[in-house]
């Protein structure tokens, strides 16, 4: 061993023996010389019993002149603190190094417990952990904490709320209280509720209810509902509560709840409505009876309903009960039922026996009903109508008159009819007429029909008649008053279209509104009124049958529209059309001006080429049909008829023809070289839908100039021939002249215009010739020279000329083609052998011949 490590073990048994020498060490017990302080402090304050979950911070701090080290710290239960019991035995500590008058703070939640009074009370800590190298150490540390908070409170009850109390009174059901809950003590109650007992004379709709945090002194309010016994009598309850707070914590209380509230009632009756009232009678069937029901109490009243026994004399309800709902206190609510009075009832005031409910609750009333309605009638008789009354006379049939039916009483009369008498001089059409409500005061016309005896006379009659009414077993007899005068009119006209967009319609048009405007003329408004028609009616098919028109004031106009088509045939003009007015039960035909307009059409024409020239083909007729009327003219079309051949068709189909929009067609002709000049009449028929319009058109055919051949002189031609020279004589034989007239000779196999072979240009013009100007009349000569084919054949062979020429009025030149004959001669001596006179004259000359041969022979001889 180094005398180094020597040295330093001397020096570490010093240094310990010194330690020992200081500390007094005890093996397993505490040293009565370790010192330590400790104090408490509750981070929640005031602390009250039951309060949980409390956090009591503890500060302990090491007053020894050494570090400790390993210290572990525990917390226990003392009373009346609970510890927390931490999982994993978290409640232990461990202090790893614990320097001299260093503090530590550790943090334990504890339960207070319920048994707890106000106080200071010892709360307690274990310190323990190793000394130096054998010894340890426990010490239990003490604080003081004090409880001083306490738990006290008190409920009020409010009906309604605070802000808008209510009084309540037996028999109230789930009527909202309002609890307020004071804390009076002097810490927070958490976790708090509240237990309400059901108990005479109050039941609750909740037994319980969650109030939460509870500061202290400041009112908490809840609010629930209860019902209140019907037996209850007025006073101030108190019914028992508990106030659960912490964990387990309760207050007991008392509810202070007044029930000082009465409910009386009084009931009033009108017939029909407060806005509307009416007065009933005997009789009177499905009458509404309005009750009144006055809550005379303070308090409001819900649930409420009155009931009736279904026959009350004099009433027999058809609703029993009418349910009002809630009557606040000092108001009151309405409820109407349905009843008939017994036809035996007299006039006066009765006092029918009720039942009120309300709460749970069933009162007796008497309800005051007045029936102090009368009937009586009278009937007045106009012929016609009142707006339109007419005149009639003996013999006269089924003419509408109107009876006038006024209720002189002070009851509405329902379910109303009038029964007719038909005696002389008047024998009406129906014997039973319908009224239905008869207002009192009010005149109600009823219109039928009625026949006048041929041999009345003039006069006011009075006729028997019977007024039925309620249930029909009550009658009114009376007499009707009827005059032998009376007239009646209504004034009808129709547009097409609309007032504000009117149209016009032509044959063959479908679907075009048509507006009936009908004028009441008379003094009185026309209700109910419809146009009725049978649904085809020349000229035009309806697509409905009926319009309705609806109130017709009086010397006012109304107006329906119905749809409609024009028959095609239609001819334009102004038709008559059967409507049945029907109005009050009275059908009036009137025959309303219907006017279907015609299609103005117009036809212009022109041709092309503008002036036409027998010989002229393809001449176009050109023509613009126009429509200049207000109406379209429907499936149209165009035949055409001329003198002159027709080479295209002669009928176009044009269809519509809108009003102002021209439509084009065209027709072509010929027209044959040998017309004469003169004017031709072309005819076009338009046919449209309800019509028809015709044009003749004057067609000019102007004279031409008419060339022809008269003479033409040349010497005998005999094949092979050449240069003779032809000379054509020309005329004019037409009534025009012929301009710039050029004649063109044809040739052929065997006569043809000469060409010097030397100038072979010449062939282009030989055949031309430049003739001028030719009058009628005049005549003059164009010479060719031609040339023989030498092998032609004697006889005439044909050739053409044709002639061009120029007139006036003509934008193309004439053409014309002339014929004319020339005749080739045979050879002499084919002419010769060809005669037989020539053959005899051969002979002849051989036997004179011969014979002077003779002769001479014989001469010499001698």
């Amino acid at each position: 061993m180094t005398l180094r490590l020597k040295s330093i073990i001397i020096l570490g048994l010093l240094l310990f023996g010194t330690f020992f020498s200081l500390v007094p060490l005890g093996l397993g017990i505490s040293s009565p010389n370790l010192h330590f302080l400790m104090y408490a402090k509750p981070l929640e304050e005031p602390l009250a019993p039951g309060l949980t979950d409390v956090p009591i911070n503890f500060t302990i701090v090491n007053l020894n002149n050494f570090a400790l080290h390993n210290v572990n710290v525990s917390a226990f239960s003392v009373f009346p603190f609970d510890l927390i019991n931490y999982y994993n035995d978290t409640q232990n500590i461990s202090i790893l190094n614990w320097n001299p008058g260093q503090a530590i703070s550790v943090i334990y939640y504890y339960n207070i417990n319920n048994s707890a009074s106000q106080g200071v009370y010892n709360i307690s800590l274990k310190v323990a952990g190793p000394i130096f190298f054998f010894g340890h150490f426990h010490e239990t540390l003490n604080a003081s904490v004090a409880i001083l908070g306490y738990a006290r409170a008190s409920v009020q009850a409010v009906w309604g709320s605070p802000s808008s109390p209510q009084l309540v009174a037996p028999g109230d059901n789930n009527v909202p209280i309002t609890l307020v809950v004071v804390n009076q003590g002097n810490v927070e109650l958490s976790n708090s509720s509240i237990l309400l007992t059901s108990t005479y004379p109050i039941k609750f709709m909740q037994n319980y209810l969650n109030i939460g945090y509870l500061p202290p002194g400041q009112p908490v309010e809840l609010t629930t509902y209860a019902s209140v016994y019907p037996n209850a009598t007025s006073g101030v309850y108190q019914i028992p509560a508990q106030i659960q707070y912490f964990s387990d914590s309760k207050i007991h209380t008392t509810v202070s709840i007044p029930i000082t509230g009465y409910a009386n009632f009084s009931v009033t009756s009108l017939w029909g409505s407060s806005s509307n009232p009416i007065v009933v009678g005997a009789g009177s069937a499905r009458m509404p009876i309005t009750l009144i029901v006055n809550n005379l109490g303070d308090v409001n009243v819900n649930n409420v309903s009155i009931s009736f026994p279904q026959n009350e004399f004099p009433l027999h309800f058809l609703q029993q009960t009418g349910y009002l709902g809630i009557i606040p206190a000092g108001l009151y609510s309405e409820t109407t039922l349905t009843v008939s009075v017994y036809s035996n009832a007299s006039p006066g005031v009765y006092y029918l026996q009720g039942t009120i409910h309300y709460f749970n609750t069933n009162e007796k009333i008497y309800v005051p009903v007045a029936i102090l309605g009368y009937a009586r009638a009278s009937v007045q008789a106009v012929w016609g109508s009142p707006s339109s009354p007419q005149l009639v006379a003996p013999g006269d049939n089924n003419v509408p008159i109107t009876l006038v039916v006024v209720n002189q009483g002070n009851v509405e009369l329902s379910n109303s009819s009038i029964l007719l008498t038909s005696t002389y001089p008047i024998k009406f059409m129906q014997n039973y007429l319908n009224i239905g409500y008869l207002p009192p005061g009010q005149p109600v016309e009823l219109t039928t029909y009625a026949s006048v005896y041929p041999n009345a006379t003039s006069g006011v009659y009075q006729i028997p008649a019977q007024i039925q009414y309620f249930s029909g077993k009550e009658v009114i007899n009376t007499m009707i008053t009827v005059p032998i005068v009376g007239y009646e009119s209504f004034f009808i006209s129709t547009v097409w279209g609309s007032t504000s967009s009117p149209l016009t319609a032509a044959p063959g048009q479908t679907n075009l509104p048509l507006t009936f405007l009908l004028r009441n003329l008379g003094d009185v408004d026309a209700l109910n009124v419809s146009l009725y028609f049978s649904s085809s009616e020349f000229p035009i098919q309806f697509s409905q049958n009926a319009i309705m028109i609806g109130i017709v004031p009086a010397g006012q106009i109304n107006e329906g529209s119905v749809t409609v088509n024009v028959f095609p045939n239609a001819t334009p003009g102004t038709y008559y059309i059967p409507v049945v007015v029907h109005y009050s039960q009275v059908n009036v035909t009137q025959y309303v001006p219907v006017t279907i307009y015609s299609p103005k059409i117009t036809l212009s024409v022109f041709t092309v080429p503008p002036q036409v020239f027998p010989g002229f083909y393809d001449v176009r007729i050109g023509t613009i049909l126009t429509n200049y009327g207000t109406a379209s003219a429907q499936n149209a079309y165009i035949t055409f008829q001329s003198p002159f051949p027709v080479v295209s068709q002669s009928n176009i189909t044009v269809g519509a023809i809108p009003p102002g929009v021209p439509v084009n067609s065209s027709f072509i002709i010929n027209v044959p070289d040998n017309t004469p000049a003169g004017q031709y009449h072309l005819t076009f028929n338009v046919y449209y839908d309800g019509g028809s319009y015709t044009k003749t058109y004057t067609l000019t055919v102007y004279p031409k100039a008419n060339i022809t051949v008269v003479d033409v002189i040349y010497s005998q031609l005999q094949p092979g021939d050449t240069k003779v020279p032809v000379t054509i004589v020309l005329k004019n034989i037409g009534n025009s002249t012929a301009k710039n007239v050029k004649a063109i000779l044809g040739s052929s196999d065997v006569i043809y215009p000469h060409v010097s072979s030397s100038n072979p240009l010449q062939a282009l013009t030989a055949s031309e010739a430049s003739v001028g100007d030719l009058s009628p009349g005049q005549e003059t000569n164009v010479t060719y020279v031609i040339d023989v084919s030498g092998g032609a054949s004697a006889g005439s062979y044909p050739l053409t000329l044709t002639l061009v020429w120029n007139q006036t009025g003509s934008f193309v030149p004439f053409v014309q083609n002339d014929q004319f004959h020339v005749t080739v001669s045979p050879p002499l001596t084919s002419v010769l052998l060809q005669d037989p006179a020539f053959y005899i004259a051969l002979i002849v000359v051989v036997i004179v011949i011969i014979i002077l041969i003779v002769l001479l022979s014989r001469r010499r001889r001698k």
